[in-house]
C-alpha cells in the first residue's frame, strides 16, 4: 500500500533508523497498484556493497541486499544469515513492513559497463541502478538538490569488474 498519495518530487517520513525518522523523496507513483518508489535523502549507513569482493557480485547474491531484507544464508554469496540483524526490521515497525510491496527488481543482463547484472529479483527494499538514477534524479547538480550529497552511496548496478557495484559520489556523479 502506498505510505503517500500525489506528492511525487516530495517528501515524506517513513520509519526509523539510529533514533531517527527517516525522510524519504518520491521519485514516482504508481496509482493504479497503489505503489511508491522512495529513495531515502541521506546516506543511512555504511555498508559493503559485498563482503567478498574478489568473486563475481550481481546484485542477486550480494550481502547488501540480504541485509537490506533480512534474508538469510542462501540469499548471498557470503552464505552470512540476516534474518535478525537487518535493516528492514530495524528500521520499520512490522505494520510499517507490511505496507512496504515486494516488487521485481529488474536487473540489466548487460550495462554499459560491460558487466552483467544478474538475475532479476524480487524485494521489498533495494538499491536504485544507473538508470533509475537518471531516469529520477538527473544529473549530478539534480541530484545533489534532491538528496543530501555528502558521501558516497552504491546503486545495484554492477561496475565494469563485477566485484563491486556503481557509485553515486558526494557531488552527485555516477563512478
Amino acid at each position: 500500500e502506498s505510505p503517500v498519495d500525489g506528492i511525487i518530487n516530495g517528501t515524506i517520513e517513513f520509519g526509523h533508523y539510529n533514533s531517527r525518522p527517516i525522510q524519504w523523496y518520491v521519485l514516482d507513483e504508481d496509482t493504479a497498484n497503489h505503489r511508491t518508489l522512495l529513495v531515502a535523502k541521506d546516506v543511512l549507513d555504511e555498508k559493503p556493497y559485498n563482503y567478498i569482493t574478489d568473486s563475481f557480485t550481481s546484485w542477486e547474491d550480494c550481502t547488501i541486499r540480504s541485509w537490506l531484507n533480512g534474508y538469510d544464508a542462501t540469499q548471498n554469496v557470503l552464505g552470512k544469515d540476516y534474518a535478525s540483524d537487518n535493516f528492514i526490521s530495524t528500521a520499520f515497525t512490522s505494520e510499517e513492513q507490511a505496507r512496504i510491496a515486494t516488487v521485481q527488481v529488474i536487473n540489466d543482463t548487460k550495462n554499459q559497463y560491460g558487466s552483467t547484472g544478474g538475475a532479476n529479483t524480487m524485494d521489498k527494499v533495494f538499491l536504485l541502478s544507473v538508470d533509475e538514477v537518471k531516469t529520477y534524479l538527473g544529473s549530478p547538480k539534480g541530484v545533489c538538490a534532491k538528496l543530501n550529497c555528502t558521501i558516497e552511496w552504491w546503486l545495484r548496478t554492477p561496475g565494469s569488474d563485477t566485484h563491486d557495484a556503481v557509485l553515486v559520489s558526494s557531488d552527485g556523479k555516477i563512478n
